[in-house]
C-alpha cells in the first residue's frame, strides 16, 4: 500500500509542477494534480479496507470451523 500511496501521491503533483512551469501557468495544474492525488489516495484506501475486510472474513470462517 505504502508505494502505491508514494505513486498516486507523487506522480500527479510533480506532473502539474512541471506542466506549471512549461505552461507558465501560476500553479493551476499543481491544484489539478493535488485534486488528482487525493482521489487516487481515495481510491487505494479502500481498495486496500476491501483486501483486509475479504482476508478477515475468510480467516474467521477457518477459524470457526
Amino acid at each position: 500500500m505504502s508505494w502505491q500511496l508514494l505513486i498516486v501521491v507523487v506522480a500527479p503533483i510533480l506532473a502539474g509542477h512541471w506542466l506549471d512551469k512549461h505552461y507558465h501557468k501560476a500553479s493551476l495544474w499543481t491544484i489539478i494534480g493535488l485534486i488528482v492525488s487525493v482521489a487516487g489516495m481515495i481510491t487505494v484506501v479502500i481498495q486496500t479496507n476491501r483486501q483486509i475486510t475479504e482476508y478477515m472474513q475468510t480467516n474467521t470462517k477457518k477459524d470457526t470451523k
